[in-house]
């Protein structure tokens, strides 16, 4: 199975809870107004793939606690996405998942996948992101009407790693002379992802 991609981080703690693999999917249906990932709204952009070499690239990856799926949309391509949860919830990865549409939403437009998101994912934050509501409380929410839907016992609304300051990770590959900026970025680092 295909998937369109957009970027790949690794490992990464600025997605999630603990060291993460996050997966950027390509393209975006919901394009919510100041986005900070504007360039991956195009269907036509980023690479193409397997959902099986997303899948290697995690099982190669060490030391890793889960997988973020983020975008773009990850619902526009709901098969392959729910594809890479249920390949990651098999290797005892925990799986969040970002979404615009609401849980709502997702039961309406998607009902006859509810029963594999709720059973392959750990996490949600749903919702379209409002660059009018800044979320000041929560990590790893971009706005506050976006809500953190917790679907398993993996981790807990409690915790306090949910209620820190989100960061912002800066990366240099030597190899393609590529600097990406990942994690929920103040104003000022938005205008130099847009600058970069």
């Amino acid at each position: 199975m295909n998937i369109r991609i957009a970027q790949v981080k690794e490992n990464t703690q600025a997605e999630g809870p603990g060291n993460r693999f996050a997966l950027w999917v390509q393209g975006c249906s919901i394009r919510c107004t100041n986005c900070c990932n504007p360039e991956m709204f195009k269907q036509s952009g980023g690479q193409q793939t397997s959902t099986s070499n997303i899948i290697q690239q995690i099982k190669s990856t060490p030391n890793i606690e889960g997988i973020s799926i983020l975008g773009g949309e990850p619902l526009d391509q709901i098969d392959a996405t729910l594809d890479i949860c249920k390949q990651a919830k098999a290797l005892n990865l925990s799986v969040m998942l970002y979404t615009g549409y609401t849980l709502e939403e997702i039961k309406i437009k998607f009902p006859s996948r509810l029963s594999e998101i709720m059973t392959y994912i750990d996490l949600i934050v749903d919702g379209r992101y409002e660059h009018t509501k800044p979320e000041r409380t929560r990590r790893w929410v971009g706005s506050s009407n976006q809500i953190m839907h917790f679907l398993s016992n993996r981790y807990q609304q409690s915790d306090p790693q949910f209620y820190v300051s989100n960061t912002v990770e800066i990366s240099f590959n030597k190899n393609t002379k590529v600097i990406t900026v990942n994690g929920f970025p103040h104003q000022q680092l938005f205008q130099l992802r847009k600058a970069i």
